[in-house]
């Protein structure tokens, strides 16, 4: 299970097993990055973009559940996602971290 909130009805924390996190740095591929800018021009989102930022969310909650996982925890609580820009130009990445509570219930 995981949750954005630090509780849930239902279910009670017994113990806090440790603070994880993960992260991912992606960079824009030069085709996509200019097809990705035709389109913002033409419907005003960028689908390529935002299946990007999809993809890494992904991979970030995929990473959290694994070392969850690893700690026989029951849950994740008080998952956070954050996105930051890292360099400019053509080392110009973005970072996606995500931290969250291990918890057994």
């Amino acid at each position: 299970m995981i949750m954005t909130t630090e509780t849930q009805a239902g279910f009670d924390i017994a113990e806090r097993l440790a603070v994880i996190s993960a992260q991912c740095a992606f960079a824009p591929k030069v085709f996509d990055d200019a097809f990705a800018s035709v389109q913002e021009v033409v419907n005003r989102r960028s689908g390529v973009v935002e299946k990007t930022m999809q993809d890494g969310v992904a991979l970030v909650l995929a990473d959290l559940e694994k070392q969850a996982a690893a700690l026989a925890a029951d849950a994740l609580v008080a998952i956070t996602i954050q996105y930051t820009p890292i360099g400019y130009g053509a080392a110009n990445r973005t970072l996606i971290s995500g931290m969250g509570t291990a918890v057994r219930f």
